[in-house]
């Protein structure tokens, strides 16, 4: 049984040990605090920041170390979204693109014609009606492209057109890599998404948090 900090510390240590023959884990960040607000949390980190092997060697884990949290970050954004609904900042029902314009402009691809050419709904964009609540319960009409077959030929046409691989330049920001098409009607059907990351743009944007408000997408490896 681990009595205290420090022996916490100890063997959280050899874990990450990247001297030995093979370290269990490549790094460990423990931050603990208790319910006062008085008191100052404790912080230890160990091991290394990044296992890419274009990061050799690997700089040391601190605790302003950059992580790739990848979905693991779809909690912590729901949670954040939630209280803009607990603080009347927003509802639930409420169109996002009443503050994000950009999401208003995404429209629905039905199918290709015969050309290849993608074909799309009639109407206004679609993305006008996603709703905060489409957003949360990945119901928004929105897919992860490399999950989805559509999309994934959408890249292919967009890239022919363009003469270059649009899909491999698409990583900068929220609306570069996940302002493709929708693939269904916004409330008609479930589909893992990138919608949590528009969520969290709209936390950023009512926040006025400026680096988070430009929307970065953090695709590297750690």
């Amino acid at each position: 049984m681990v009595t205290s900090l420090q022996e916490l510390e100890e063997r959280i240590g050899a874990l990450t040990d990247q001297n030995s023959t093979s370290p269990t884990v490549p790094g460990v960040v423990l931050l603990a605090t208790n319910s006062s607000p008085n008191t100052e949390p404790h912080v230890f980190t160990t091991g290394i920041a990044s296992v890419s092997p274009d990061r050799t060697p690997s700089p040391p884990l601190a605790p302003t170390s950059t992580l790739w949290f990848a979905s693991a970050t779809k909690l912590l954004t729901s949670i954040a979204a939630l209280q803009l609904v607990e603080r009347n900042l927003w509802s639930l029902d409420r169109p996002v693109a009443d503050a994000l314009p950009e999401l208003g402009q995404l429209r629905e691809l039905t199918l290709f014609n015969n050309a290849g050419q993608a074909i799309y709904a009639d109407g206004p964009p679609e993305g006008a009606r996603i709703t905060l609540r489409h957003l949360l319960t990945h119901t928004s009409g929105m897919a992860y492209d490399f999950l989805n077959p559509k999309l994934m030929q959408w890249w292919k046409a967009h890239s022919a057109a363009e003469g270059r691989d649009m899909r491999a330049e698409a990583a900068g920001t929220i609306l570069e890599g996940y302002g493709h098409p929708l693939v269904r009607e916004p409330g008609t059907g479930w589909e893992y998404s990138p919608s949590i990351d528009w969520a969290g743009t709209l936390v950023a944007k009512l926040h006025g948090d400026e680096p988070v408000t430009s929307g970065r997408r953090f695709n590297g490896k750690f």
